[in-house]
């Protein structure tokens, strides 16, 4: 099994299950919304699995944690997403990468974000300051956290880092699609920005291993074609019908064999998984 495509998937699973604003804010422009979702101290946890010759073999996990603090004076959401390999693939290909974003509390707008990362020996840590009185965002770039380059960016529109997009889809309500929409959204990632978009599939019952079956919201986001995906390659996500709005399975071929994140845990959730069958 190569780790490389597994390290990549496992980040591209959370930077492109990137959802977005309903219709009528982005054709308005206002992307504010406030959280009625989730709890500021939900805890998540993924299992990574990647398939080869028919074999599905555990290999990583992400976590995801919120939290609720201040930010640049506002109440806001501290977000932390950490993804590894498992220890008996580090000798392999060890993994470690660790991302935050604070969010404004008020308007589930990012504030502030950190990439952190650790690739078979491939580091990279990239800072982000969401600047919405200039419309800019501050970059701070480098190979360690010692040696960076500051950049700027234009800001327009609603756009999201990897991570704050996840929560900022989870306070959306997706009953109001149409099988066959597409939601755009916008997602600045390794220092540029993507204009991408979501295919809404509609309903589904799907069996999640180790935690049964649920209804589902079914989506799939537009991939970027690269290193790991192909441009007929088709992610699909299942998010939970009820008031969590939690996804619980991501599936992906990718160019060798294919992808799967499936939630683990789930702790302190605001609502019960009233989804589950």
């Amino acid at each position: 099994m190569n780790m490389k495509y597994l390290l990549y998937g496992l980040v591209s699973f959370f930077v492109f299950t990137s959802f977005a604003v309903n219709h009528e804010s982005e054709e308005a422009g206002i992307c504010n919304t406030t959280n009625t979702t989730f709890n500021g101290n939900e805890q998540l946890r993924y299992d990574v699995y990647y398939n080869w010759n028919f074999v599905w073999v555990r290999a990583g996990y992400v976590n995801f944690s919120a939290s609720e603090t201040t930010y640049a004076g506002k109440p806001s959401y501290h977000f932390k997403a950490t993804g590894r390999t498992l220890s008996s693939y580090d000798n392999v290909y060890k993994v470690r990468d660790y991302y935050q974003s604070y969010v404004d509390k008020s308007t589930m707008k990012p504030l502030k974000y950190v990439r952190d990362i650790d690739e078979g020996g491939y580091t990279k840590y990239e800072e982000l300051r969401f600047d919405y009185g200039a419309n800019k965002i501050a970059s701070k770039v480098g190979k360690t956290k010692d040696k960076l380059e500051s950049k700027t960016y234009s800001l327009d529109g609603c756009t999201f880092d990897v991570v704050s997009i996840m929560y900022h889809l989870r306070t959306m309500d997706l009953d109001g699609y149409n099988v066959g929409d597409k939601i755009p959204i916008k997602v600045f990632f390794n220092e540029d920005k993507y204009d991408l978009y979501v295919k809404y599939l509609g309903t589904d019952t799907v069996k999640v291993k180790k935690q049964g079956k649920f209804k589902c919201h079914k989506v799939s986001p537009l991939l970027i074609e690269g290193d790991i995906f192909t441009e007929t390659d088709k992610m699909v996500i299942w998010v939970t019908a009820d008031e969590n709005k939690l996804p619980v399975m991501i599936e992906s071929p990718i160019k060798v064999g294919s992808i799967k994140a499936v939630i683990g845990n789930a702790e302190n959730l605001k609502y019960p998984v009233d989804a589950k069958l």
